[in-house]
């Protein structure tokens, strides 16, 4: 009974967060001054997204898009810290429209999500956030860490990204951008099911599901996102059922839109190895 259409045009718009997705991290690593074209880290973003379906929610993606940006030459501290970076940015912006959206909750699903669970989860974000800029202020108290101490240089790039309001700008712009076509392609798929869920109550309700299945404790989200979608968003309609339906063309839609990413990886698979070594990332933590 899915009516065909409005699936359709959920998946096609799920295809514009790949674009989104590798012109932001291409933003990040023109401003570690990495290489300016868009193709490589479009191209790697697509595959990562393509593995990811099969990996833990954005953990696993982002460690292969962190292989394949060392492949091509990126070096070390360049593809871990450009990937680190721009995850964490995606994120903060993801725990800020969480936040914004949390007061109109109680209106729409009462008292089912407590007050002061966004609170904790924007305390806790913030911390994160504070001790991931300033960890390499603390390098002389891990003396004895060896190759970690390398790893806090993603403080010092942090702080070069943060320095730069245009790049920030584009980052925050571009991720709204990329929640908001999750967003619409929710509310379509709601529409496809008839479920009676408008793109308000997608715009109120999306977002903590995003967040609570971007954690690593699941492939691809699956499962994490299922219960999500039917305890907001069936809350909210008094409909479990086509809850679910909504979330599972989600994950449909993600997968078939991340194909390309597979056909990627074929047409650019490893044709030898290349000899690299950690001490690439080493830079003076403070500088």
């Amino acid at each position: 009974e899915i009516d065909p259409v409005y699936a359709g045009l959920g998946i096609v718009v799920i295809f514009l967060m790949y674009f989104l997705g590798g012109m932001r991290w291409q933003s990040v690593i023109r401003a570690l001054d990495g290489p300016r074209g868009l193709g490589k880290p479009l191209s790697f973003f697509w595959t990562g997204a393509a593995f990811g379906q099969v990996l833990p929610a954005s953990v696993g993606g982002d460690a292969l898009r962190v292989w394949l940006a060392w492949r091509s030459g990126f070096g070390v501290r360049l593809s871990i810290n450009s990937v680190l970076i721009e995850r964490s940015l995606v994120f903060a912006v993801l725990v800020i429209m969480v936040l914004l959206v949390a007061p109109f909750w109680k209106d729409r699903i009462g008292p089912l999500i407590p007050v002061w669970v966004p609170v904790v989860v924007g305390l806790g974000a913030g911390l994160g956030f504070l001790l991931l800029v300033s960890a390499d202020r603390f390098y002389r108290l891990l003396p004895r860490l060896g190759w970690l101490q390398n790893l806090v240089t993603i403080s010092v790039d942090m702080r070069r990204c943060l320095s730069s309001p245009r790049l920030m700008l584009s980052v925050i712009l571009n991720s709204v951008a990329n929640y908001l076509i999750v967003v619409l392609s929710a509310w379509l798929f709601a529409k496809s099911v008839s479920m009676q869920a408008g793109f308000l109550d997608c715009l109120l309700l999306i977002p903590p599901v995003l967040l609570m299945s971007s954690l690593p404790i699941s492939f691809a989200g699956w499962g994490v996102r299922e219960g999500a979608m039917v305890i907001l968003l069936g809350a909210l309609a008094n409909d479990p059922t086509n809850a679910l339906l909504v979330s599972i063309l989600l994950g449909l839609g993600s997968i078939v839109t991340s194909l390309p990413g597979l056909v990627i990886w074929l047409a650019t698979a490893p044709r030898g190895a290349r000899v690299g070594r950690v001490s690439e990332i080493r830079e003076t933590p403070g500088s």
